[in-house]
């Protein structure tokens, strides 16, 4: 069993390791601690993290500025750089074989109709004091104490915050970018009681200051092009939030902390088979869980899976 990433008294934890770890005890060993996943898999994840750079570079202009997608400057300043950053980004020479539809022509056309569609928004970008706009904003914070064999461990509460939206009411919300490509009338249902984002609102209220109330879940729905569907759309949502749920986030994580340092002391972390297939299809682990266990580490550690690089401080949020 690999060694938890304890540094120096500290155990950082982000919002896609601990819904790893929530959703099946055996996917978060393969995937948090053996940094194994996928090839596949990491279509999805390089072009929502390239659509994550194209936002970045407007609402960070957008706070740099006041301006919106109205001036004149915004196609020189704005736009020509996201598509610079698209061709780029499909000239590498890394890019996973299976990006499909996800062509430097479809991400184009997903970056104009959202500056398009949202040609100006209902909220300002927020500020730190000296001006910088809180645009992927990295944060690791103390979250409390948990108890380990080798002693009290800090857990530290990591990740980026997408955007922090300022609106007319002076409300401060942080918004969240989800590519996606299952869209629909359900689609706001799984961020309603998301833990995560009673985790950024936690994070929100600590480097602001003040109290959230709200929060926005900001979707871009990117299918495969047909002739008959949608292929992109655009949904947007403010949801609630309250401070006792956010007092209750930070309580239940530190016990499920303490739920995975007791699985890695006893060296195992049991399978959670209700999730090997969900709305977005079978766990990317169903294969390596569905043969004898010594046969396992060959299929992990073989041509089929290649290794985690994602970090919550130095890329974007994860896509589904």
């Amino acid at each position: 069993m690999p060694p938890l990433p304890i540094v120096d008294g500290h155990f950082f934890i982000d919002n896609s390791t601990l819904e790893t770890y929530t959703k099946c005890r055996r996917s978060y060993e393969y995937n948090g601690l053996r940094r194994r996943i996928l090839r596949e898999s990491r279509a999805g994840l390089e072009f929502g993290k390239l659509l994550h750079e194209c936002l970045e570079l407007r609402y960070k202009w957008e706070g740099k500025t006041g301006q919106s997608a109205l001036d004149t400057t915004f196609d020189k300043e704005v736009e020509a750089k996201q598509v610079d950053l698209i061709e780029a980004f499909f000239r590498r020479t890394d890019l996973p074989d299976n990006m499909e539809y996800r062509t430097s022509a479809y991400a184009q056309e997903v970056i104009l109709l959202y500056n398009k569609y949202y040609i100006t928004e209902p909220f300002t970008v927020a500020k730190l004091a000296d001006g910088t706009p809180l645009v992927e904003t990295p944060f690791a914070l103390e979250l409390g104490t948990v108890d380990h064999p080798s002693g009290p461990v800090i857990v530290m509460w990591s990740g980026k915050i997408d955007l922090v939206s300022l609106w007319d009411n002076r409300d401060l919300m942080h918004v969240d970018h989800k590519s996606s490509k299952m869209g629909g009338e359900r689609f706001f249902d799984d961020y309603i009681l998301d833990q995560g984002q009673r985790g950024y609102a936690w994070a929100l209220q600590r480097i602001v200051g003040q109290p959230v109330s709200h929060y926005v879940i900001n979707g871009l729905i990117c299918r495969k092009p047909t002739q008959t569907g949608t292929a992109i759309e655009f949904k947007r949502r403010r949801l609630p939030i309250d401070q006792d749920s956010i007092l209750e986030w930070q309580e239940n994580t530190l016990r499920l902390v303490e739920d995975l340092f007791r699985d890695h002391a006893r060296a195992y972390f049991p399978m959670e088979t209700a999730w090997c297939n969900g709305k977005f299809g079978a766990c990317q682990y169903k294969d390596v869980c569905n043969v004898g266990r010594t046969g396992r580490g060959v299929l992990l550690y073989g041509n089929l899976f290649t290794d985690n690089t994602w970090s919550p401080l130095n890329d974007p949020h994860k896509t589904s």
